[in-house]
């Protein structure tokens, strides 16, 4: 009965520690994971994001009406 007990223990404590291990990894994981898209998604608002923006970008001329308007296209790299 005694050694019953004892392996009720320690399996507890054992299956309490590997779980406890997983739980602190998965968790620094996923605020790296948060940190990594929250920089990716952050709103690129700056006038150095601006001048990337010019100077990086493909860009297209079009007409609307009687104006020459500028559109920045899909060709800027994100920042990383």
């Amino acid at each position: 009965m005694v050694l019953f007990v004892l392996g009720l223990i320690l399996g507890g404590l054992t299956s309490w520690f590997i779980t406890h291990r997983y739980y602190m990894k998965a968790s620094r994981e996923q605020k790296a994971d948060l940190a990594e898209l929250s920089e990716k998604l952050r709103q690129r608002n700056t006038l150095a994001d601006f001048e990337r923006l010019l100077t990086e970008s493909e860009w297209d001329r079009e007409f609307v009406g009687d104006e020459e308007i500028w559109i920045c296209g899909s060709g800027l790299a994100p920042v990383s």
